[in-house]
């Protein structure tokens, strides 16, 4: 908005400029090459006005981003009490439960008096329509969001006695617009358990995750760097092979819930099948969502 408003000033500005100067120069006021220089002086001007309104409000989504981070890192130190370590749990066969949870946005209520348990081993799917409220419900299970009432225990514990790393820690999550860093293939799927760096953990993640084909088609492997901001010989992935990428950093490291948020919209259909039946072979050792 800022933008626009300093632009049609500035606009404004000149457009009464040259009817005044169009009008003196018909009345033999001003001569017409005065008129053009005074113009393009203008012109000069206003595209330089334009830059710098621009890199203010550059500046000011760098700093609202970078403000964001600074409050998801605070957060992540808000609960230091270990009461959700494995023997401490009161009901290890219940991963997830809901009791009487309501969510809203403001005035907006999305969820309201939910009341679910996921055990372990169960494959669990969220149907709905768009805005239902399905990835808010995900949101609210990994901790990325708290309930307006009601609450989330995990292995029955509420999430306000844990420690939320813990949490996270034993849950992996795909979600629709995940990122890609300009790093290589196999830092990237680390990112999923940097803390379970493995070769064995590695190769499940790329089997499960289906990457065998688009790593037999790299002369570097998983060494092979994505994106060509930093190494211009980096691989530009198409949407279906950003998303396989996507899903075998859930798959990597030893997670008991494993989160899915449509995990094969930008695949072909038979590429679809064999995804599904990857993530299904994953459930003998975890809870799917």
């Amino acid at each position: 908005k800022r933008s626009f408003f300093h632009g049609f000033g500035l606009y404004i500005f000149m457009f009464l400029f040259c009817v005044i100067q169009i009008g003196q120069l018909f009345q033999g006021q001003t001569q017409i090459d005065i008129f053009l220089s005074i113009l393009l002086l203008f012109q000069n001007l206003g595209n330089a006005i334009h830059n710098i309104t621009s890199g203010i409000i550059s500046m000011d989504y760098g700093l609202f981003a970078l403000q964001r981070q600074k409050d998801f890192l605070e957060k992540m130190e808000e609960y230091e009490s270990p009461e959700c370590d494995p023997e401490k749990r009161t009901d290890d066969e219940t991963v997830v439960e809901m009791r009487n949870m309501s969510f809203s946005y403001g005035n907006t209520q999305v969820l309201e008096n939910i009341n679910l348990k996921i055990r372990r081993g169960e494959i669990v799917a969220l149907l709905g329509e768009n805005g239902s409220g399905k990835s808010t419900l995900t949101k609210l299970i990994i901790g990325q969001l708290t309930p307006s009432s009601g609450e989330i225990l995990f292995h029955g514990r509420p999430y306000q006695k844990c420690d939320m790393r813990s949490i996270k820690n034993n849950i992996g999550i795909y979600f629709q617009d995940f990122f890609l860093f300009h790093m290589n293939m196999k830092e990237n799927i680390e990112i999923g358990s940097i803390r379970e760096r493995t070769e064995a953990n590695m190769e499940r993640a790329v089997q499960l995750g289906g990457l065998h084909g688009i790593l037999a088609k790299t002369p570097d492997g998983l060494d092979t760097m994505l994106k060509k901001d930093i190494d211009k010989n980096g691989l530009i992935l198409s949407g279906g092979e950003q998303q396989r990428v996507g899903i075998s950093r859930v798959f990597y490291g030893n997670k008991e819930l494993l989160i899915f948020d449509e995990p094969a919209s930008a695949l072909d259909p038979i590429a679809e099948v064999r995804q599904f039946e990857s993530i299904r072979a994953s459930a003998e050792s975890s809870t799917l969502i």
